[in-house]
């Protein structure tokens, strides 16, 4: 709730030579612009309100990326893709759940006894980076190249409006530890239980190295989270079932 906490003193700030680019067909711009307000992605705010550096409005790039599928009449489908060199060049780095992001060479540990078998299970979050809401005291800064009169949205002011993000985006170099942190949280709300998370910075649970027999009450799974990103693994007798990391996803 109180960005100016991660703002850099105006004097440190180095921003980019170019004002962030826009990489829209001009006569798609405004369309594009009110589907990403439609969709909750975006908002519109009077331009006096986006943050300045030394009398310099901050305001960042927007384009598409596209993504290997396609639509039934060939046209390809585009990832919006939030350029925010700009507002990344005035804001410190939050940390948030960063210090937890697991190396994948933590599975390089795993051991398994002779008869036993590993079963893994995943799951993505669906466009986890436009999923959750900021609160709006971050719209103003983190502000788009994409300026109308408010006439032109829809408005009766002709104030100029800009389009803003209201959600976690990515591209923004706080995301990340945030995006961990919301991941975290939400699991441990669940009925899974810490203690089987592998974390960075986090001795591994004993089983998951060790080859000695276990008894059969001791659970053998685990879980870990990258971002939007779930994973659970089991290690199994033979002919038992998965049933812990398959309940876990």
């Amino acid at each position: 709730m109180n960005p100016h906490l991660l703002l850099k003193d105006q004097s440190d700030i180095e921003l980019p030579r170019m004002p962030g680019k826009v990489h829209i067909v001009e006569g798609d711009k405004l369309r594009i612009a009110q589907e990403l307000v439609r969709r909750g992605v975006c908002q519109w705010i009077p331009l006096q309100e986006v943050y300045s550096v030394n009398g310099v409005k901050v305001l960042n790039g927007l384009f598409g990326v596209e993504k290997p599928k396609k639509l039934e009449n060939g046209a390809p489908v585009f990832r919006c893709i939030m350029n925010l060199t700009g507002s990344n060049s005035t804001q410190v780095q939050l940390e948030g759940g960063t210090d937890s992001l697991l190396s994948i060479t933590s599975w390089q540990s795993l051991v398994i006894d002779e008869g036993e078998v590993i079963e893994t299970f995943q799951s993505d979050m669906s466009s986890a980076f436009y999923l959750f809401r900021l609160p709006r005291v971050w719209l103003k800064y983190l502000s788009f190249n994409i300026v109308y009169d408010g006439v032109d949205i829809g408005l009766d002011t002709g104030e100029k409006m800009a389009l803003a993000c209201s959600v976690i985006p990515m591209g923004w170099h706080n995301s990340v530890g945030i995006m961990q942190e919301i991941s975290e949280n939400l699991l441990k709300r669940t009925s899974i239980s810490p203690f089987n998370q592998v974390v960075r910075g986090k001795s591994l649970p004993c089983w998951f190295s060790d080859i000695l027999t276990h008894s059969s009450e001791e659970d053998k799974f685990w879980w870990h989270i990258y971002l939007d990103n779930f994973c659970a693994g089991e290690r199994l007798e033979p002919c038992s079932s998965a049933t812990r990391a398959d309940l876990c996803s």
